[in-house]
């Protein structure tokens, strides 16, 4: 195993948060490898179970081989990833074998192939595993990364997916939530920070220096010229949702929802998340407003909302290449979450 490489550290909160952009500035760190996320845990955490005990070769083998594809057919490529299946078999040893240290090998090996000495993952839900994290590693870090749920709805809109403002705003009430609750918890509050995406764009110097305090690790003036590095510049020619990491930081990118969003959707939106937004600070547009859609106006609303981005959503988003991978990884995702129903041979499993 590597041992080489210090305890990672962790972004929590939800997508579209200026996630991204949060780590490809920490990826232009001399000390820090932050690669496209491989979502690794939420496709394959509940999926363990079914590859049966990890001590028999032969499991633990197409654990690791799908876990390998997973990497290889990932929408943003990892630059250089050369690891084979028999280096994670000869290097794990038996009693070791876990999803868990398969996850922590490949960033490990690929950490170290980079010249660097500690990695960044940014991969979604990771609020589900932060007790898992924290076992495995003692001492990393977690980043919560906030958005107002106003810009962010807005932005899972014109992603369409979540399809509708409820959707996004459901998902934004959920994930935060969750993340809220860790905060409460005596053996992980201390191992979060806080940073808002509105402060990231305003005060980035400042920002991204209590970051690198907050890790233990020196700021440089190049993590802010991130646009610069040909990595970042290539990754974002890889999705339309990664196309502005190619450029400087655009301190003004946000209240975007002022003028994209109507009124009954901004009050939707405060109407499901206002306590999450009094938490961290933002202003409500609407704060006399009864903050509840109640009984069948509620029901109607949502209904049409769905209704109509659903319509919309039939509209093809990605270009001929982006789709094609995006396929690819998709079946790589299916088959990890159907193992239980793809092995014939069942007698060595357990």
């Amino acid at each position: 195993m590597i041992r080489d490489i210090r305890s990672p550290i962790f972004l929590l909160g939800v997508e579209r948060s200026g996630t991204n952009l949060l780590r490809v500035i920490l990826d232009n760190n001399s000390n820090i490898y932050a690669p496209s996320p491989l979502h690794f845990l939420s496709r394959f955490y509940d999926s363990e179970i079914f590859y049966g005990s990890l001590l028999y070769d032969k499991n633990f083998k197409k654990l690791v081989t799908d876990a390998l594809e997973l990497v290889y057919q990932n929408l943003g490529t990892w630059s250089g990833f050369n690891i084979k299946i028999e280096d994670v078999l000869n290097d794990i040893s038996a009693e070791n074998r876990s999803l868990m240290t398969v996850f922590k090998y490949i960033y490990d090996v690929q950490t170290r192939n980079a010249g660097k000495r500690r990695w960044f993952c940014k991969d979604r839900e990771l609020y589900n595993y932060v007790y898992d994290l924290k076992n495995l590693f003692p001492d990393c870090r977690f980043i919560h990364l906030v958005r107002d749920p106003r810009d962010t709805c807005l932005s899972f809109m014109l992603r369409q997916k979540p399809k509708s403002i409820y959707s996004a705003s459901i998902k934004y009430l959920g994930e935060q939530e969750k993340c809220i609750q860790l905060y409460t918890q005596p053996c992980i509050k201390d191992l979060i920070l806080t940073v808002k995406y509105e402060n990231l764009l305003e005060d980035s110097y400042n920002e991204v220096k209590r970051i690198c305090d907050f890790i233990n690790e020196p700021f440089e003036d190049k993590m802010l010229n991130f646009f610069n590095n040909p990595r970042t510049k290539n990754i974002s020619k890889k999705s339309q949702v990664w196309q502005n990491l190619s450029k400087p930081i655009m301190t003004k990118n946000y209240n975007k929802y002022k003028t994209q969003l109507t009124t009954k959707q901004i009050k939707l939106i405060e109407s499901m998340n206002h306590r999450i937004m009094r938490y961290f600070g933002y202003e409500l547009e609407y704060p006399n407003q009864n903050l509840r859609f109640e009984g069948l106006f509620f029901y109607s609303y949502k209904f049409t909302n769905e209704f109509v981005a659903n319509f919309k959503s039939q509209v093809n988003r990605y270009n001929y290449e982006e789709r094609t991978k995006r396929k690819k990884m998709q079946n790589v995702i299916k088959k990890i979450r159907n193992r239980h129903y793809l092995d014939d041979n069942k007698e060595d499993k357990y």
